[in-house]
């Protein structure tokens, strides 16, 4: 029951944080090794563009790349046009990235924290196919846990003939039993 109380509060946490600017990415190269090993999962924040200074960890689309990269400020230079050029490099790398670059949005994903080796397991359930089982289960158990409930209430012992009925409970008692809609009291409809 924890690990799905867990599981429960992971979710709403991913679906509530991008609403104040956090998103998570998974470290999937070792260009970062000495600070972020593979696999581990990265939370960052939206900041300003102008805030960016040397030594900050980004998470970024290189020019020409359709996967973020996340790798650290080393350089920050003004561009003909005044806004900031900058120049990254993976800590493990022996060299800067070949790519200088602008930021063309008003903000950029920095780094805030990470968790080792977790990020494996947001890699795991990005397969659609883990997800469809993880999904059938959870309704199995469900399901189970519906009729588990179900079996237990009809379990209780029926009167025999001839016996009195069991003893109901203060609750059982005060209730009034149901009647067709449009029932008076007095039993005319």
């Amino acid at each position: 029951m924890a690990g799905a109380a867990f599981l429960a509060a992971l979710a709403i946490a991913l679906l509530v944080m991008p609403v104040f600017g956090y998103r998570v990415y998974v470290v999937t190269g070792d260009s970062m090794k000495e600070s972020l090993g593979r696999g581990a999962l990265i939370l960052t924040q939206a900041v300003p563009v102008s805030s960016l200074k040397v030594g900050d960890i980004i998470t970024f689309r290189p020019p020409y790349q359709t996967a973020p990269v996340t790798h650290r400020i080393i350089a920050v230079t003004k561009g003909s046009d005044g806004r900031p050029v900058f120049q990254t490099k993976g800590d493990h790398n022996e060299h800067a990235d070949p790519w200088p670059f602008t930021l063309n949005q008003s903000t950029q994903a920095k780094y805030v924290a990470h968790v080792p080796y977790l990020g494996y397991l947001f890699g795991f359930l990005a397969i659609r196919a883990v997800r469809g089982v993880l999904i059938a289960v959870f309704g199995l158990l469900l399901l189970f846990a519906v009729f588990s409930t179900l079996w237990r209430k009809a379990e209780r012992p029926l009167p025999v003939s001839g016996e009195s009925p069991p003893a109901r409970s203060e609750s059982e008692r005060s209730r009034k039993p149901l009647r067709p809609l449009g029932a008076s009291d007095d039993g005319n409809p």
